[in-house]
């Protein structure tokens, strides 16, 4: 049989392994019966002994002392425990024991909690979407890192459901009012048959992929839920068997780069995909084609993988590759930051570099990027934890600017091996969606993503390969590599407005791709011409009077706008500011230079106007009108009263549970009230004719105003003089 590896999944009551094969008939399943996870423990001779005593009363398929490569960087070999647990359950609870045994201190854990999936992948030498031929085992017929690889073509529908609530806000005990399953739409009859109709409807279609808006996080706990409150539980099978209706993962909330996020609970379907539209960061950033990339580079299954983020993806293909070169996984890491003196965090401790930008408008400046300038850094110079500060190149002429850490000259650390074909497979990718091909285009941006965490993580103290000193060399480079291209770009009769870790922009009449060559050769890292602005203006801080780091916006010679920092890129600015905003910015972009767009910036505010009277007079839509918040916390931990304190507490009365992390809806009814009901109303709530915060609205489109025009004197206050309404 040949075909692609569709699925990959451990059954936990069986304890085998599942695949589905996607062959050009349909699709098979595999039951691997034979692949049992084996954890080690390092410690003391006497320890391990002692221990070996012990676990050996508990029912164990395999317990034996090995030699294994536990410490990255060194091809030496330690004695080590080796078990093999009975059940795939029991690897962490043996672990959780062995543990406490040792008192948290007297044994190192390795490859205990490496998901079953991705390592019996690994551990096969297969792949998702691999194309393999299946007989008595796996025969690869495809390779992991090919740049061009057959896909196999899938099926899909979509599940939409129509709740039959009493208000617009759903709940689970809601019923159920029709069912669309793709261009199929079940109404007008008892929930009961509703519901055996969807089910049925899969059966009969057969799809290979399911995509659900909010699935995980309402559409199928919804379904199960009234599934059991009509007594047909068991009879919802939306996979291609059946399954429990219990999620593998509950949500939860975390923090993430300052603030908090919310994870929903991970819902997967066995012998099918399923998608959640909604919550899928990878597939909203990427589409299907780059999730199947990235799912091929890191062996996490598609389904699973959309539930993921582009960390934990980078961190799977670096435990991968760990795995290949024969270490084990240490479990709890372990790797406190090196101590340092004062003096030395002074040096160590301080990020990238950044020119502080000129605010104001400019003409003719030329953006230059480095491509994947970090993680580019970490190939060229070899940064990994375990060749920084290496014991074997002491006196290596490899030395971290400014810093002084030595870098090992003997071999190539892990992470180099994993970002350099990541970065190679972009540049070329990123050409090709250039060129209009929409499927490169989606793989470049997924690895893009990947890219950009590879960095972060070498910082995060809990990445399984993180060390803090990897983070302070990589930003020592690149500060270093930002102060040559300004001394070249000077040189080529260019002035540095801005710089901001890996791009600058530079006003002058030199040759642009003259500097882009010099910058290439003498640094050694890809650059690109972003672009040349016909003009483009630089943004105050908010709260002080020096350029922002990240807010500006330009027009390229080209045509297209650049923007960065203002409400048109916010996530919580409602539909009416970002439209008046970007008509502002659509009556700019006619300006050829600044002199034209100084001009310009009468019509633009006038056409702000029109908007505020609008608001003033009631011709908007009310959806436009709603603000999205995230919260933070629960309810009960709010101190002041607030905008979420509000949505909170009216989502509370109905009944509704938010989790920190998650976000709200509202349209905003009287800002100065200090009563839930009188400050804003819940966006599902929302009627027409509804009354709305006239004054708050016409506030937020001028500071829209005063966002893109406050260099050149327009600031609220001068603005609600001239163009109130």
């Amino acid at each position: 049989m040949r075909g692609w590896i569709f699925d990959t999944y451990p059954d936990y009551q069986k304890d085998h392994m599942v695949s589905w094969i996607k062959t050009e008939d349909g699709v098979d399943k595999l039951v691997d019966r034979k692949f049992f996870p084996t954890f080690y423990v390092h410690g003391s001779r006497k320890n391990l002994k002692s221990l070996a005593d012990v676990v050996s009363t508990h029912k164990l398929r395999d317990l034996s002392f090995e030699r294994k490569k536990i410490k990255l960087g060194y091809d030496g070999k330690f004695e080590v425990l080796a078990v093999t647990p009975y059940r795939y359950k029991d690897v962490k609870l043996l672990a959780k024991m062995i543990d406490a045994q040792g008192g948290y201190r007297d044994f190192e854990l390795y490859d205990i909690d490496i998901r079953l999936a991705q390592r019996y992948l690994v551990e096969r030498g297969i792949f998702p979407m691999a194309y393999v031929d299946v007989g008595n085992e796996f025969i690869l017929l495809d390779e992991q890192m090919a740049m061009e690889y057959p896909l196999p073509e899938l099926k899909h529908t979509e599940i939409g459901v129509k709740v039959g609530s009493a208000n617009k806000i759903k709940k689970f005990n809601d019923p159920v009012q029709a069912i669309k399953v793709g261009e199929r739409v079940f109404k007008d009859a008892d929930e009961i048959d509703l519901l055996r109709g969807m089910v049925e409807e899969i059966r009969l279609t057969d799809p290979d992929l399911v995509y659900m808006k909010n699935g995980d996080s309402f559409l199928l706990p919804y379904l199960y839920n009234r599934a059991k409150a009509n007594g047909i539980l068991d009879e919802i099978q939306l996979g291609r068997e059946r399954q429990s209706s219990r999620p593998e993962r509950s949500g939860r909330s975390y923090f993430r780069y300052g603030r908090v996020e919310y994870k929903p609970p991970l819902y997967t379907l066995r012998g099918r995909l399923h998608i959640d539209t909604g919550n899928s960061f990878l597939h909203m950033e990427s589409g299907l084609k780059g999730l199947i990339e990235l799912a091929r580079l890191s062996c996490i299954p598609v389904q699973t993988l959309a539930k993921l983020s582009p960390g934990t993806a980078i961190s799977a293909m670096q435990v991968n590759q760990a795995m290949k070169d024969g270490h084990p996984v240490m479990w709890k890491k372990n790797l406190p930051e090196d101590f340092k003196t004062a003096k030395e965090l002074m040096v160590t401790d301080r990020g990238g570099f950044i020119y502080e930008p000129v605010v104001g408008i400019h003409d003719r400046v030329l953006e230059l990027d480095y491509t994947s300038l970090y993680p580019s850094i970490m190939v060229r110079f070899n940064i990994s934890p375990e060749t920084l500060k290496c014991r074997c190149c002491p006196d290596s002429k490899i030395k971290v600017p400014e810093i002084g850490y030595n870098i090992c000259e003997k071999q190539v650390g892990l992470i180099a091996k994993v970002l350099k074909p990541v970065i190679q497979r972009r540049m070329v990718y990123k050409k090709r969606g250039k060129e209009g091909d929409l499927e490169y285009k989606e793989r470049s941006d997924i690895l893009k993503w990947l890219l950009v965490c590879s960095f972060g993580y070498t910082g995060y103290k809990n990445a399984r390969y993180g060390r803090i000193e990897c983070h302070e060399s990589i930003t020592a480079y690149g500060r270093e590599i930002m102060l040559r291209s300004a001394e070249i770009a000077e040189r080529h009769g260019y002035r540095v407005l801005h710089g901001i870790v890996d791009s600058l922009w530079l006003e002058g009449n030199g040759s642009p791709k003259a500097v882009a060559e010099h910058l290439r050769n003498d640094v050694g890292i890809p650059i690109e011409i972003e672009g040349v602005y016909k003009w483009i203006v630089f943004l105050p801080c908010k709260s002080m009077d020096v350029g922002a780091m990240n807010r500006y916006y330009g027009l390229f010679e080209n045509g297209e706008m650049k923007i960065r920092g203002i409400e048109t890129r916010r996530s919580d600015t409602p539909e009416i500011v970002k439209k008046a905003q970007y008509e502002m910015l659509d009556i700019l972009s006619r300006a050829e230079n600044s002199h034209e767009f100084k001009e310009t910036i009468p019509e633009a505010l006038g056409a702000l106007k029109v908007w505020a009277e609008r608001v003033v007079y009631g011709d908007v839509d009310l959806e436009d009108l709603i603000f999205t918040s995230r919260v933070s916390k629960p309810l009960e931990e709010y101190a002041h009263f607030s905008n979420q304190v509000a949505a909170l507490t009216q989502l509370e009365e109905h009944m509704v549970d938010v989790n920190p992390g998650e976000i709200v809806r509202y349209l905003l009814v009287n800002s100065e009230s200090m009563k839930a009901s009188g400050r804003l109303k819940i966006a599902d709530l929302v009627e027409d004719g509804d009354e709305y915060d006239k004054k708050k609205y016409v506030e937020h489109l001028f500071k829209a105003g005063e966002s893109l025009f406050q260099p050149f004197g327009y600031d609220l206050e001068r603005i609600e003089e001239e163009y109130g309404v």
